[in-house]
């Protein structure tokens, strides 16, 4: 019962907005031979007050043939900043072991989430998500169920299905020919929450696998 009561207190103080510690603007800055590219995140206090959020991707050089060949990638944020500078390349710099899973605060347990590292997804399971849904017409955040309910569930539909820090299955892949590209986030809270925080880009193969950890960055205030 007390680990219920602290899951649901603590969704609701990641889903209520604070507009006053929101910050305007966050940007990852990837900076290496292979890569040079920048993350960034926008919110105005109306969006705040929606839990929206505007994403801008920018790609000036990606070597596909070092890092990734086909161009697409996955992207997240990870619970845990990458160490020492601020930008990383590979398993070494980027691994689970230094940026963790997916931050997850509202327990939508996908199967990357750090929750699920940690074993508080296992604890959860069968367990209605009170979320309200962020956008017209879509129903109630499903219960916690099986990596493949959440893959189901979570979209650009129904973004409050998904992880907060799971930008690919709320707004999509990143392809590297593009030099720009922007999204619109339904599904994010109070930018003050995740500053700090690491972007990480993995490389998705010709089979639709997005696993191997190419890059990551940390989220700082611009």
């Amino acid at each position: 019962m007390k680990f219920t009561i602290a899951i649901a207190t603590l969704i609701a103080a990641t889903t209520t907005t604070n507009v006053v510690e929101a910050k305007d603007k966050l940007k990852a800055t990837f900076d290496d031979t292979f890569i040079q590219a920048t993350v960034a995140v926008k919110q105005s206090s109306k969006d705040a007050e929606k839990n929206n959020a505007q994403w801008t991707v920018k790609f000036d050089t990606f070597k596909e043939n070092e890092l990734c060949q086909s161009g697409s990638l996955n992207w997240h944020i990870h619970q845990y900043r990458v160490l020492g500078d601020d930008t990383g390349l590979g398993d070494a710099e980027c691994g689970a072991a230094i940026t963790g899973g997916h931050y997850d605060p509202t327990f939508a347990c996908g199967g990357s989430s750090q929750n699920n590292a940690n074993g508080s997804c296992d604890e959860l399971r069968n367990t209605p998500r009170n979320i309200p849904a962020v956008q017209e017409d879509v129903p109630e955040g499903p219960v916690i169920g099986s990596t493949s309910e959440y893959t189901a569930n979570c979209g650009n539909e129904n973004q409050s299905a998904c992880e907060i820090g799971d930008q690919s299955g709320k707004m999509g892949k990143l392809t590297t020919s593009r030099s720009k590209q922007k999204f619109k986030d339904y599904w994010m809270e109070p930018l003050s929450k995740i500053e700090g925080k690491s972007i990480v880009l993995h490389c998705c193969d010709e089979n639709g696998g997005c696993s191997a950890r190419i890059a990551c960055a940390n989220l700082l205030v611009e």
